[in-house]
């Protein structure tokens, strides 16, 4: 750690993006409890989050070319102070008017803003940390970015419920329009050795550009196999968090939004855990050995999520032996995420040449998060018309596909094995 500090560029991205996330886990606490008991709907939450979801991904591959051809570090300045202006007067917005005909345009006009401006800070910020950080340290960086994550979700979330209760959306709209701002500030001093393009900005050489990372991607034995991997493994899990949670504490159990808050500390503090342990004890194992940990765990941990709120939503078992228990459950769960995730995007990472890790992992990012927005939006349809334990039945078949996959494809064992973990 003591390292990486000492690297001006890291400590620059580290202060804006300590307080940005945070600013933003009290935004998607948020606003999801806030849409759901405005509208009473599922549906309107899910599609509310589907919406955003959708413009991001369908933007992403487009953006990342500029990723490639741009300073990185302004991009992240710009695009963080154009969230935190639109966020600041959004919540001007809410707090001068109480009508729903005004209040969800607001929240869709902004989440257009936020999400077009996400899209291009996405490859951007995936594909500067080899810039600024030596090879050496690059895995040690992504555990110490998850273990900052772990800690600003933890503050966050902690925060949310209570600061919910206190100041209503208003002031989380306020809070995390100004740490958007106070992160594009710190990002502003970040120096690169960046190399203007010479390329001209046409749209046939955009065309040529993304074309190159689409062949870059496809002929790499195995990197469409495991995204797809990710793809349904995303599929599987982002509406528990965005959905089902959400549907359970508020419309069903009717508890405090208090109630939720504690479950995503939960898991916070366990991918705060898992980030340490990749960290260290995850680094002598092969990228490979680590991510087969970590999916058969999570979807072990998986099924007995479903089979919780299965059997509290039929009355089999009290609310407080299910809430510890889910506490427990969802604790290990965000360990295993770790152990999936941050061995893979560091063996990654190092895998794909300098002049295309920003137009390949906005593509790919694009395939891994592309499926997320529709089951949002199918998961709150399904809430709203199907009994939950038949919901989360569905979700459960899902997620045993990136199992199966995992086992028995080979182009993706071949891509896994050839992942290093170890300095170049």
């Amino acid at each position: 750690m003591r390292a990486l500090l000492k690297l001006p560029n890291y400590r620059l991205l580290f202060a804006g993006d300590l307080v940005s996330q945070i600013g933003s886990a009290l935004y998607s606490f948020g606003i999801s409890w806030f849409i759901l008991t405005l509208t009473g709907s599922t549906f309107q939450a899910g599609l509310y989050l589907g919406f955003t979801g959708a413009i991001q991904i369908l933007l992403v591959p487009f953006l990342s070319v500029y990723a490639d051809r741009w300073h990185k570090g302004r991009i992240l300045s710009i695009t963080d102070f154009i969230r935190g202006i639109a966020i600041l007067i959004a919540g001007t917005l809410l707090w001068r008017f109480s009508d729903p005909t005004i209040i969800l345009p607001t929240l869709y006009i902004t989440a257009f803003i936020i999400a077009v401006n996400h899209a291009l800070f996405v490859p951007a910020i995936q594909s500067i940390l080899p810039e600024i950080v030596p090879n050496h340290l690059l895995q040690q960086a992504y555990s110490m970015n998850s273990f900052i994550s772990s800690i600003q979700q933890l503050v966050g979330v902690l925060l949310a419920g209570i600061l919910y209760a206190l100041l209503g959306i208003v002031g989380i709209f306020v809070i995390n329009g100004v740490s958007f701002i106070v992160s594009g500030f710190s990002e502003l001093f970040i120096r690169l050795n960046h190399q203007k393009s010479t390329q001209e900005n046409t749209f046939k050489e955009y065309l040529k550009d993304l074309k190159g990372g689409l062949d870059y991607a496809r002929k790499k034995e195995g990197l469409l196999g495991i995204f797809s991997l990710i793809i349904l493994l995303n599929f599987a899990v982002a509406p528990i968090f965005s959905n089902v949670h959400p549907y359970l504490f508020n419309l069903v159990l009717e508890k405090t939004p208090i109630h939720l808050s504690f479950l995503s500390v939960s898991f916070s503090v366990g991918a705060l855990l898992g980030g340490l342990m990749v960290g260290t004890i995850g680094l002598k194992y092969s990228i490979k050995k680590a991510m087969r940990f970590g999916l058969m765990l999570f979807y072990a941990l998986l099924m007995v999520h479903h089979v919780l709120i299965s059997v509290l939503v039929t009355e089999g078992i009290p609310y407080p032996w299910f809430y510890g228990l889910m506490l427990g459950v969802i604790f290990v769960l965000a360990i295993a995420n770790m152990w999936i995730n941050i061995p893979f995007n560091t063996g990654l990472t190092r895998s794909i040449d300098a002049a295309y890790r920003g137009r390949v992992m906005g593509l790919l990012n694009t395939m891994a998060q592309g499926l997320i927005p529709i089951a949002i939006f199918i998961m709150g349809f399904l809430l709203d018309v199907l009994y939950l334990p038949f919901v989360l039945a569905i979700m459960g078949i899902i997620g045993l596909m990136p199992v199966l996959i995992f086992l028995a494809s080979k182009p993706v064992n071949h891509l896994l094995n050839s992942l290093k973990n170890a300095p170049a």
